[in-house]
């Protein structure tokens, strides 16, 4: 426990010296604080188009707080990921690049404490982050609407953070497979794009960690999709488990 409590200490320094933090913070942050405004903005934008042509005629009904719900959600479900991606995916690749890897392995280090404290480190950042974009985004958004919390607040944005939590498993997985960090770049944000396909196939992606997303977005409005949650979310923690218990498994067999 101690090797794994100093290799996450040196992984989160590292994510903090290196600037990935502030990056995806900033990142964080923007698309909070957009989510409510452009949706409080909306109407505006739209009636301001149809002034310069009498063609269109368009007619938007007054945003509401469930409005800024769904433009957090279209925004922390696509781009704010591959910022993530781009940032997270990287790093264990990096280390095994520069030998960092083989350095800690040849001074004792077990390989799954490498693995898991690398993981781990990225969950606390992203918990971090997310917390304090949640709580802006409220704030955000009772001032705008004068109201911000929709009956399914809670599972709204657990819904959200554990398919983070999924993903950040599943692009270390595939940073210990490859070899260099254009390919675990690439690869991961080829396996985020193959798992959306999913939704296309109902009888299949309902049951997977994208489906969170549709959960979250249509418990906005709709009470009847909380009962997808329970085996959603089992599935979810499921994989997540098996993609970590792999990429330990996987990086033993480092040369």
């Amino acid at each position: 426990m101690k090797q794994f409590i100093t290799l996450l200490k040196k992984d989160i320094i590292e994510l903090y010296r290196t600037r990935k933090i502030l990056i995806l913070g900033i990142v964080f942050l923007f698309f909070t604080i957009l989510s409510p405004i452009s949706a409080y903005l909306l109407p505006d934008i739209l009636e301001m188009v149809g002034q310069y042509d009498d063609s269109i005629v368009i007619i938007v009904p007054e945003p509401t707080y469930i409005d800024s719900y769904m433009q957090f959600i279209s925004n922390f479900s696509q781009i704010t990921i591959f910022v993530m991606i781009i940032v997270f995916a990287p790093l264990i690749v990096e280390e095994k690049r520069k030998g960092t890897f083989h350095t800690l392995l040849n001074n004792g280090v077990s390989k799954s404490n490498f693995v898991l404290a690398k993981v781990t480190s990225q969950v606390k950042v992203l918990t971090l982050l997310y917390l304090i974009s949640v709580g802006i985004f409220l704030i955000y958004t009772k001032i705008l609407f004068g109201q911000a919390l929709i009956s399914n607040w809670l599972w709204f944005f657990v819904a959200i953070y554990l398919y983070y939590v999924f993903l950040i498993s599943l692009i270390n997985l595939i940073s210990v497979i490859t070899k260099n960090n254009i390919m675990s770049i690439g690869i991961s944000l080829l396996a985020f794009f193959g798992i959306m396909l999913f939704n296309f196939i109902p009888i299949v992606g309902k049951y997977l960690p994208n489906y969170l997303i549709t959960i979250a977005s249509r418990i906005i409005v709709d009470n009847d999709y909380l009962q997808y949650l329970n085996i959603n979310f089992m599935v979810t923690i499921i994989l997540t488990l098996i993609t970590l218990l792999l990429s330990v498994k996987l990086c033993s067999y480092e040369n």
